[in-house]
């Protein structure tokens, strides 16, 4: 009678718990989407679906999965008042203006981005989320462009120091170099040495309302905002679009910081909002310009957007 071995039952399985860690530890891929799931300095192809805001996109992987990407390096402002506070673009702290240029930032990035393919590139230096999950990563654009990079040179960014990246120096270089041109939110008379300084500016223009524009004439607007100390009358001024429909405001004084929104449609004036009164919409979707001037006929401020087919603008003068 042959007696078998009580040792050999238990070293066979030791070996298979080891093998089992051996196996488990020899894998960091993402079997989803065959890509180094959190590896550093990875480039994921991805289609933008849309743009967030100026600085964050969601993208959707060759796999079907759906991910929000930060665009590292760089911050362009928030979409809402509330969300610009404090001093994030030095010498222009108006949080009414901060918002109009974070929506277009935000318009930007959906007319380059949205249905495009796009290379994310993740940097060592930086990691690759964000706290709020968000993939921290470097855009290329289709045609070779680095879109950080086309933000700050347009103006409708700053660099974001507060982060470390390869590309920090190049990126504070072109934001330099945009600010010295005054191109874009750094073009705003609200820095150290303005321009032009003005009394009342046409800080935002709604010229696309939700919906369909004719069943929501309240959703198509332009806001003002008083400039000077003082409140400024508005006594006399008119706001127009380019075709000549014109606003006309009578007796309205701007308080210095509070908007005022002027609505396409129908409703009763107030202390923050007022209404043209139109049974159409006014504003053009594709290329517009409207025009503040005052009791005299003198230009004060012009808003326009896609005007290349437009009259040249007139110039703005100095209305202290």
């Amino acid at each position: 009678m042959t007696r078998s071995n009580p040792a050999v039952p238990v070293i066979l399985a030791i070996a298979m718990v080891l093998y089992a860690l051996a196996a488990g530890c020899t894998t960091g891929v993402d079997t989803r989407s065959g890509e180094q799931e959190g590896a550093c300095g990875q480039e994921l192809k991805a289609r933008v679906s849309h743009a967030v805001d100026g600085d964050t996109l969601a993208v959707v992987y060759p796999d079907g999965r759906g991910d929000r990407v930060r665009v590292l390096g760089i911050d362009t402002p928030e979409i809402t008042m509330e969300g610009n506070t404090g001093e994030k673009f030095p010498g222009v702290n108006n949080p009414v203006i901060l918002a109009d240029w974070g929506e277009r930032a935000r318009a930007f990035a959906a007319d380059r981005l949205e249905g495009q393919q796009v290379t994310l590139t993740t940097d060592c230096l930086a990691g690759t989320r964000d706290r709020y999950g968000r993939l921290l990563a470097m855009v290329t654009t289709g045609d070779g462009a680095d879109f950080g990079a086309l933000l700050l040179s347009e103006g409708f960014a700053r660099t974001y120091v507060q982060e470390s990246f390869a590309r920090k120096d190049q990126y504070l270089a072109i934001e330099s170099s945009a600010r010295t041109a005054r191109k874009g939110l750094w073009a705003d008379e609200t820095l150290e040495t303005p321009a032009l300084p003005r009394s009342v500016s046409i800080v935002r223009v709604v010229y696309d309302a939700p919906g369909d524009d004719r069943s929501n004439l309240n959703g198509e607007s332009v806001t003002l905002m008083a400039n000077a100390n003082q409140p400024v009358s508005l006594s006399g001024w008119t706001l127009a679009e380019s075709g000549g429909v014109e606003y006309r405001f009578g007796g309205r004084t701007l308080i210095p910081s509070v908007p005022v929104t002027i609505h396409t449609g129908q409703g009763t004036d107030n202390a923050t909002d007022l209404f043209w009164g139109l049974s159409t919409p006014v504003l053009g979707n594709e290329k517009d310009r409207v025009t503040l001037r005052d009791a005299s006929g003198t230009v004060v401020d012009t808003f326009s957007w896609n005007e290349t087919s437009l009259p040249a603008k007139p110039p703005r003068t100095n209305q202290s």
